[in-house]
């Protein structure tokens, strides 16, 4: 896609008629296949300015539609009004339910009523009300849901279920209705439909929502079995969406938690390997050499965390070399963790909001007791009550004090 989409801007970058439209749509679907909304967006403005064809029409319309979604709402609504007095469109019902749609989202409920009353109106042989009717049920009752007007809620998507039961719409109203019903304490019918969703419509997006939304509770349930099975239904659905990511985290993070390392270490690499932009992506790396040191593979993690070196900047740079620290600790080379734990204290120059460097201290004190060097870990566990009386690492610190002056006074009888 990046070879592609280099060529592309190339092409459009040459002097002469160029069919600037056709390759701006082009690359459109490379920014659709790799999630790069930014891009899109911007690709789209340029298609129309182009001209007030059809394909500018297109584009005024999806970006007044990613704003829809994004929740700019007012933006959203300009923009519709604005594509029908520029555009003069033959049919004019679908950009008009979109203001619709955005006033019931705005919560303006008596306002977006008053317009649907005039589009029925206006539009009552025009229309099909097998597609925009359940559309506006939806949106109805999904502005009550926000409102936590329950019992409003309920009655609109029961009204859509049951007098449009073949619409697309009816999974996304079925899972409002379990919302209400987990909500006002029925919980048991909210899972019964939620179940209901996935078995009935597992290709509907709406589908990974329910999935998620279950994955979600069952974790803070500690159902961690359920949990596990609702998230990789996320991860193996065909169609893309954001919660998908989020899914994969939720499944390292329960791989890890409970110990199933191979699966967590298979998890990250999927990951670092679909979302390589995100911010936590180092530390997921740096997840699968804590899974070596778990497992006693020390030569291996130890292998793996000086790779992770040569990429490693700032914070992550101060993490990595803890941890190579650590391993060594693990393995009882106590002489040579101090030494590598020092350098985190003097060798990395970062500010982190995680305490490497001091934490980093703290162990290499445990690394002298150890080495019986009780002197010198007592000299450093000393500077750390003294700057450190009220936190944890203080009162830790005197904790390993109070062991060490009795190890003190046995090794001196």
């Amino acid at each position: 896609y990046d070879k592609a989409e280099y060529y592309y801007r190339s092409f459009l970058a040459q002097p002469g008629d160029v069919n600037k439209q056709e390759v701006l749509l082009n690359l459109n679907d490379i920014y659709k296949s790799r999630n790069d909304a930014e891009s899109l967006e911007n690709n789209l403005k340029e298609i129309q300015k182009l001209s007030k064809g059809e394909k500018s029409y297109l584009a005024a319309m999806t970006l007044a539609d990613i704003d829809l979604d994004k929740g700019n709402y007012n933006l959203a609504i300009k923009q519709y009004s604005k594509i029908l007095k520029d555009y003069k469109p033959e049919n004019v019902t679908e950009l008009e339910a979109k203001i619709i749609h955005g006033r019931f989202r705005q919560k303006k409920i008596t306002q977006a009523d008053e317009l649907l009353k005039k589009f029925r109106k206006v539009h009552r042989e025009k229309y099909d009300r097998e597609i925009f009717e359940p559309k506006f049920y939806l949106e109805k009752a999904n502005s009550y849901l926000s409102m936590k007007s329950w019992d409003k809620a309920l009655k609109g998507y029961k009204a859509l279920i049951s007098d449009y039961p073949e619409s697309e719409h009816v999974p996304k109203a079925m899972y409002g209705k379990a919302v209400i019903m987990y909500n006002i304490g029925k919980k048991d019918k909210a899972f019964d439909t939620w179940s209901e969703i996935i078995t009935k419509f597992p290709d509907d997006d709406i589908s990974i929502e329910t999935n998620f939304h279950l994955g979600a509770i069952y974790n803070n349930r500690e159902m961690f079995d359920k949990a596990i099975t609702a998230f990789q239904n996320i991860i193996k659905h065909p169609k893309e969406h954001d919660l998908k990511m989020k899914a994969y985290k939720h499944l390292i993070d329960l791989y890890v938690k409970l110990g199933f390392d191979d699966a967590a270490a298979k998890m990250i690499r999927s990951y670092v390997s679909l979302y390589p932009d995100e911010e936590d992506v180092f530390q997921k790396r740096i997840e699968i050499g804590n899974i070596y040191q778990r497992n006693e593979e020390y030569d291996q993690a130890l292998e793996y965390f000086r790779r992770l070196m040569y990429e490693a900047k700032g914070d992550d740079e101060a993490a990595t070399q803890f941890f190579i620290a650590e391993t060594y600790m693990m393995m009882s080379n106590f002489r040579k963790a101090i030494s590598e734990f020092l350098k985190v204290k003097y060798l990395i120059r970062v500010t982190s909001k995680f305490e490497w460097k001091l934490t980093a201290v703290y162990k290499t004190s445990l690394c002298y007791e150890e080495l019986q060097e009780y002197d010198k870990a007592l000299e450093i566990l000393t500077e750390i009550i003294k700057n450190h009386p009220n936190d944890s690492y203080g009162r830790q610190a005197k904790k390993v004090v109070e062991r060490i002056e009795k190890k003190k006074a046995v090794k001196i009888n």
